[in-house]
Formats: C-alpha cells, structure tokens, sequence
C-alpha cells in the first residue's frame, strides 16, 4: 500500500483532481437559465489541474524548504477530522472521498494536503520577518506616530475635511429631491 505524497505519481495526483473537480463542477450552478451548461471538458482544462496540483505540490515543498516544516501524516489526518467534523455540507464531502474511491491516502494528499498546505503556506509567510521586517517596522513607525489629532487631521492632497450637519426635519417634501434621497438614506443619483 502506498504511503505519503512521495508514494503517489504526478499522474495519479492528476486523476485525484480531476475527480474532486468534476465532483464541484456538478455542484457548480449555471447562471443561464437558456442556455445549458457546458461540459466539464468544456469549461476546466487539463492544464487547469495540473497547475492545481503542482501548486500544492510547490506549496508543500515550500513549507519544508523555507520554514521546515514538512506536512505530516498526522496533520493530514487531523486535517480530514477537521473537514468531516466542520463541514457545512456533508452529502458533497461524501461525494469527494467516493470520487477518491474512499482510499485514505488520496483523501489525505489530494483533498486535504491541497487546503492545509494553503492555509499553513499563508500563516508561515504572513508571519516571516525575512519577508515582512521592513513592512512591519515601518507600519509600527507610523503607528508611534498616529494620535488622535493628526488621525482626525492627516493633511496632504487626499484629504478633505467634511462637516456635516443633522437637522431634525419632519418635512422632508420641502427638500430637493437630492435631499429627500439622503433624508431617506438613499445615496442621491449622482
């Protein structure tokens, strides 16, 4: 039996996503009502998945590369607990790991290794000071310098001090029609 992302070819990576895709296109509603919906071929190129795949691929390799954190069997699995405990939609889910053939392991590395490495790739980058440090000092330079006058008051070419004036009127049908607009808390036709 096979065991691990290692284990599996690109080629069956492939077949896995065409199966999870062809699982959300059934499910995907057509906006024409004259118009039938194309086919799956039509729509979602081969291509589209093999990029699909080697991007969870680069993602993963990323993780272990940059950051050393190599995804394990044991987040994969806690991954699928994750999606079976939380999902909204639990006939789809079922859809997904029959369309995997119900094998554990292309649940684990084409259904859930896609989403985990997405999400831990986006929290690990977020948080590296190799990629942000400058950012980070800067924003929190400008942060020291923010109070509440220079807030309310920031000056430059972009700023425009705005006063507005509520009066209490019960007679909005003496207003322009501009103002019986706002006065009815819709935007005015500009």
């Amino acid at each position: 039996m096979r065991s691990g992302r290692n284990q599996l070819t690109f080629e069956e990576r492939v077949r896995a996503q065409e199966a999870v895709e062809r699982v959300y296109y059934n499910h995907l509603i057509w906006h024409s009502k004259s118009e039938p919906k194309p086919s799956f071929e039509g729509m979602i190129s081969k291509d589209l998945i093999k990029n699909k795949v080697e991007n969870y691929l680069k993602q993963s390799s990323a993780l272990e590369l940059y950051w050393r954190k190599p995804i394990t069997a044991e987040q994969l699995q806690a991954e699928m607990n994750r999606m079976a405990r939380e999902t909204q939609d639990p006939k789809t889910l079922k859809e997904l790991f029959s369309a995997l053939r119900n094998d554990p392991i292309l649940i684990a590395e084409c259904l859930a290794r896609p989403i985990l490495a997405d999400r831990l790739i986006r929290n690990w980058y977020s948080y590296d000071e190799r990629f942000h440090k400058d950012k980070r000092l800067e924003a929190e330079e400008l942060l020291k310098q923010l109070t509440p006058y220079n807030f309310a008051n920031p000056g430059g070419d972009n700023y425009h001090k705005v006063r507005i004036r509520l009066e209490e009127n019960n007679e909005i049908n003496n207003q322009t029609p501009d103002q019986q607009e706002i006065l009815k808390g819709v935007s005015p036709k500009i």
